[in-house]
């Protein structure tokens, strides 16, 4: 029986819409614009119910992902934070997402571009295979480099060479990039990337936090260091 599920994890949608203004970018149905919608815009019948089930866990892991990323409560708090995850399941949360765009139809991609999910997909989604070398999460390694963190997400699937290949999710001004074909060279266009950092590591208004991820595998490691330099003028968050 397929059942309705959140592609991008209903936890993580509900938490976002506390006070009824969950603010979602980047999907193609959207046409550029930034919207408040409820999380029930997000669902789709993708998987059936039993493999929705083993895949439960990935919804808790985002919310406490999210809740690492966002640093409304620390700007101005003088607290050192640290915070802990396992990499894999980054991945295979951005994974999930991408393989339920998929599933349920929501890329604008030309009638070109192969959209079918590979096995391959579905056995790293469920744990029975590792991401095969240079595929993985990237994240811009572009040293001091200074953001925003709006309170929501910007969800951007992409293609390369006349299929699909990942997806880059924004959480909280913080962009992780899901490739399954990877980037050999470490660039994007004419950013450097790095393939499975150790540390993201931020400094603000009077905070500091290190996000930490574990790795088995090919791994570039090293820290990545971001500014934060707190509310965009203008706005309260």
């Amino acid at each position: 029986v397929v059942s309705r599920e959140h592609y991008i994890s209903k936890s993580l949608l509900h938490h976002l819409n506390q006070d009824k203004k969950l603010t979602i970018a980047g999907l193609p149905w959207l046409a550029g614009a930034t919207k408040v919608l409820p999380p029930s815009a997000l669902a789709s019948g993708v998987l059936c119910s039993r493999h929705n089930a083993a895949l439960s866990r990935l919804d808790d892991f985002a919310v406490r992902l999210f809740q690492a990323f966002d640093e409304g409560k620390a700007l101005g708090s003088g607290r050192k934070l640290v915070h802990l995850f396992n990499g894999h399941d980054v991945e295979r949360w951005l994974l999930k997402a991408l393989c339920g765009l998929a599933s349920s139809k929501s890329l604008n991609f030309d009638r070109e571009t192969d959209v079918s999910i590979p096995t391959y997909w579905l056995e790293l989604l469920f744990g029975g295979v590792e991401f095969p070398e240079h595929q993985g999460l990237y994240v811009c390694r572009s040293i001091g480099e200074i953001f925003y963190g709006p309170h929501g997400l910007a969800i951007q699937p992409f293609a390369r060479n006349g299929r699909l290949d990942g997806i880059t999710v924004g959480v909280c001004g913080y962009e992780l990039i899901l490739s399954m074909t990877g980037f050999p060279t470490r660039t994007i266009g004419e950013r450097n990337v790095a393939l499975r950092p150790l540390e993201l590591y931020t400094t603000g208004p009077n905070f500091e936090k290190s996000i930490l991820f574990t790795w088995d595998g090919v791994a570039d490691l090293g820290t990545i260091s971001f500014q934060n330099p707190g509310p965009r003028p203008g706005t309260d968050s």
